[in-house]
């Protein structure tokens, strides 16, 4: 990038392509990875880089927290009216789909390759908001299964858990030996959620 495409990025802008860069770097290096590194693949000088973020753990950080915000967001967008409960739910993941698929990089560096919590080691309020507003979706839609006969009678937060395992290792599979069409799976797996959880 020259200087003065450089110069022409805002503060927001610059962050953005720091944190796309690092995404990148991320998933091929690990913590391994350096600033200097994140510079080089953002376009930037190391003194640049340091305008934005503080060091590398708050690279990490920041990504991972946008990525967890922008997926709270896709989760929280209300769902066309009058879907049923297996409608409701595929109409979900796809939109999980499609972030999960046009974000690759930022996806799988903060959903598969990082580390389970905060370096720290300190779950904050932040990350448990983010948790629980999710968690809360992914209940509601259970709860709607049971209501309407689609699940049999069971505790919603077994089925938040069950459907949870499966998607989790989607997202596994995905990344390590894909990257492929991300909706004809979703659906397979909701098939055997839904055969599985169904009324008998």
């Amino acid at each position: 990038m020259s200087d003065a495409n450089r110069q022409r990025l805002g503060h927001t802008e610059a962050r953005e392509r720091i944190l796309e860069a690092a995404a990148v770097v991320y998933n091929q290096r690990g913590q391994a990875m350096t600033v200097e590194e994140i510079a080089t693949q953002a376009g930037y000088s190391t003194s640049a880089l340091y305008k934005h973020f503080a060091n590398r753990d708050d690279i990490l950080c920041t990504l991972w927290r946008s990525v967890r915000a922008r997926i709270t967001e896709v989760m929280l967008q209300p769902p066309p009216e009058g879907l049923g409960f297996v409608e409701r739910t595929r109409w979900l993941l796809y939109r999980l789909a499609e972030f999960a698929e046009e974000e690759r990089e930022l996806y799988v560096a903060a959903m598969v390759n990082a580390p389970m919590g905060p370096p720290s080691g300190k779950v904050d309020e932040e990350i448990l908001t983010t948790y629980r507003a999710n968690q809360r979706v992914w209940l509601d839609l259970m709860e709607q299964g049971i209501a309407s006969g689609a699940l049999r009678e069971a505790d919603p937060m077994d089925y938040v858990l069950a459907l949870g395992g499966h998607l989790h290792s989607l997202t596994i599979h995905w990344a390590f030996e894909g990257p492929f069409a991300l909706k004809p799976a979703i659906d397979r797996v909701l098939e055997i959620f839904v055969e599985g959880a169904g009324q008998r």
